[in-house]
């Protein structure tokens, strides 16, 4: 009888320790179902936010909707810093620390939530990417235009009305600001413009930041 409860006893202290025994890679078995996958990040949407292109989002600290900032990515084993907002509890979901540009409060955002500001800033345009210019074409903010007058290229910032009733375009070039020109007119043969009421050449009208 001693014999065999030996023997017993035996085997379940194998068992145990076959359970226990670590793997190829140093982690037992019995962890693998407690381990924290890293969250999958959208490589080009991380890049994007790294380089700042955030479409304007609702702070909830200062109630603003404004610009953010990227501060860095949040991993699971994160805690919270300088935030007025718990993380959500899923650790799995791809997150970023992002800083609110009008109050500086540092935030814990999913990324499924940012939305990405896909115009190309005027250093990355080229003029393929570009509208050409001219008085007579109607244009939307944040076309690309480029001027061949100038060999300018730019972008549509605003549209506005002028003081004759004529529809104008405020565009920022690159290398010369903002500038204003008109659209959506017509024109003569000698560059006047043929509406009763609106008649001078085209000029460029220079806008100066205050």
């Amino acid at each position: 009888m001693k014999a065999k409860a030996s023997v017993k006893k035996s085997q379940t202290t194998k068992s145990k320790s076959a359970s226990a025994k670590p793997s190829s890679n140093g982690v037992s078995a019995e962890s693998r179902p407690n381990e924290r996958v890293a969250p999958a990040f959208n490589a080009e949407k991380r890049q994007a936010i790294i380089a700042g292109k955030i479409k304007d989002m609702h702070c909830d600290v200062c109630g603003v909707t404004g610009g953010w900032e990227y501060v860095g990515d949040w991993r699971p084993n994160d805690v919270p810093r300088d935030s007025e907002v718990d993380p959500p509890e899923d650790d799995n979901e791809p997150k970023y620390w992002l800083r609110c540009k009008n109050c500086s409060s540092v935030l814990v955002v999913e990324e499924w939530k940012i939305q990405i500001n896909r115009e190309k800033s005027l250093d990355e345009l080229t003029i393929e990417d570009c509208i050409t210019y001219t008085p007579q074409g109607i244009y939307r903010v944040g076309d690309a235009i480029y001027h061949k007058a100038l060999d300018k290229i730019g972008i549509v910032r605003s549209k506005q009305l002028t003081n004759s009733g004529a529809s104008a375009i405020t565009i920022e070039f690159k290398d010369l600001g903002m500038r204003q020109l008109l659209e959506n007119v017509t024109i003569d043969e000698n560059g006047a413009v043929s509406d009763p009421g609106k008649k001078g050449k085209l000029k460029l009208k220079k806008i100066i930041k205050r």
